[in-house]
């Protein structure tokens, strides 16, 4: 009980500072200012998941800014990869889906009418007000796929396209974190308390660990 009344207390108190912080017009400020410094944590965690691969090519003797070099261009070369091979084909699947759309439709429509055709024989009633609600609500539904999928995409480009600046910027932190991750690593440990630092590098060492 006292558990989860610590719980509920710490629940509670988190809720209440979030009113106070929204209703003195905080909130919006917190948020530019993580949406600024958003770069740097990204670069960081891009760095983290690279740095083993650069720390590899340094142990087979390659000069540590070639090794950083090295890695980058192998990961945008898989990037753009990735990229020419999915887009292209995503596109066409999306195009044929919202195409075959009425002919799923129509398939549809007949085996509703099989099903209401084999119901007519039962003593069921009502049968065509709820074989028409049946059939307008599918319509609309096939008609709401048709028509909010491709802005649906258009949206989802639109907004990766707007946030390019910030990966871009993401990337060259990174970049520059892995000439000297360890170092770096070491200041940003510093931001924890003394009696957690040990914790959150035992996290990392696991999550480094799991991850190769």
């Amino acid at each position: 009980i006292l558990n989860f009344l610590y719980v509920l207390f710490i629940i509670s108190t988190i809720y209440i500072v979030t009113l106070v912080l929204k209703g003195w017009g905080v909130l919006p400020f917190i948020g530019q200012i993580i949406k600024i410094i958003s770069p740097l944590f990204i670069g960081l965690f891009i760095a983290w998941l690279l740095n083993p691969w650069v720390q590899k090519l340094v142990k087979k003797g390659i000069n540590k800014t070639l090794s950083v070099i090295i890695v980058y261009l192998v990961m945008f070369i898989a990037l753009y990869l990735v990229f020419a091979f999915t887009l292209p084909s995503l596109g066409t699947q999306i195009t044929d889906i919202v195409a075959s759309i009425p002919t799923m439709l129509s398939d549809v429509k007949e085996w509703i009418d099989e099903i209401f055709i084999k119901l007519s024989d039962t003593s069921l009633t009502n049968l065509d007000s709820v074989k028409d609600s049946f059939l307008t609500t599918i319509e609309n539904f096939a008609t709401n796929i048709q028509t909010s999928l491709p802005q649906t995409i258009v949206n989802i480009v639109s907004s990766i396209m707007s946030g390019l600046g910030t990966i871009a910027i993401s990337l060259i932190v990174g970049f520059y974190i892995l000439f000297d991750y360890e170092g770096f690593v070491k200041r940003f440990m510093k931001l924890f308390p003394d009696n957690s630092r040990k914790e959150v590098d035992y996290l990392l060492d696991k999550l480094s660990e799991t991850l190769y």
